[in-house]
């Protein structure tokens, strides 16, 4: 019986042995994927503005144009005439400027007691700043110059238009010309893309286009889109 007993205890122990044997057996590895995920952007805002101020140099009595791509935003473009080979006593006559308004995307263009024969030109300039193509999805004018029958000069101020036009380049992020005119829907933007606009009145001999006010509005929107057309 002791022999048994024996024989049965040695038995257990080679079978819990064995069961330790194939608990340690398991070995095991893992491996670990992580990441991060962002998506681009479609954006652009204006970075230029220019414009042109007239004076009247009160020492020789001439007319005295001035264009300057670089005006002070903060004093609407006034500049100093010291230094530049002309009377100190400069008067400013008229002027045609554009700058930032509320913010980069939002400009102020103001055309101020303009008169006959002279190109009064004032220009902006937008950058694209998205990351990814843009495609140019509207643009349209509000109320350009006057539109509303209602006001008193509203038949002599549409006079205003006809001497208006509208100069659109396109460049590329090297300085390259792609595209002049009113651009095309859909014509796509890249980083770093220029558009510069430049908004210019020559008006002639016409008593008609004294004393006159317009308002006018441009909008332009760009979109992304591949798979689906934009509603």
């Amino acid at each position: 019986m002791k022999t048994v007993k024996l024989g049965v205890i040695f038995l257990i122990s080679v079978l819990a042995l064995a069961g330790i044997g194939v608990g340690y057996a398991a070995w095991t590895d893992t491996i670990y994927i992580q990441g991060i995920v962002n998506t681009g952007t479609v954006g652009w805002h204006f970075t230029d503005y220019s414009g042109t101020w007239v004076y009247k140099d009160l020492g020789t009595e001439g007319i005295i144009i001035v264009t300057t791509p670089y005006p002070d935003p903060d004093n609407d473009g006034y500049i100093d005439l010291d230094g530049d080979g002309y009377d100190d006593d400069a008067l400013l006559v008229a002027r045609a400027y554009a700058k930032e308004d509320t913010d980069d995307h939002h400009a102020w263009v103001e055309y101020d007691n303009l008169f006959p024969c002279i190109d009064f030109v004032a220009d902006v300039e937008i950058t694209y700043t998205g990351s990814v193509p843009g495609k140019l999805n509207s643009i349209g004018f509000t109320d350009f110059w006057a539109s509303d029958p209602s006001e008193d000069s509203y038949d002599a101020e549409v006079l205003i238009d006809h001497y208006t036009t509208l100069e659109i380049t396109v460049y590329d992020d090297e300085g390259n010309i792609i595209y002049q005119g009113i651009p095309e829907l859909g014509l796509q933007l890249h980083l770093n893309y220029r558009i510069e606009v430049v908004m210019k009145i020559h008006l002639p001999q016409d008593n008609d286009l004294m004393n006159l006010y317009g308002d006018f509005g441009v909008f332009a929107e760009i979109v992304q889109w591949n798979e689906y057309p934009y509603p």
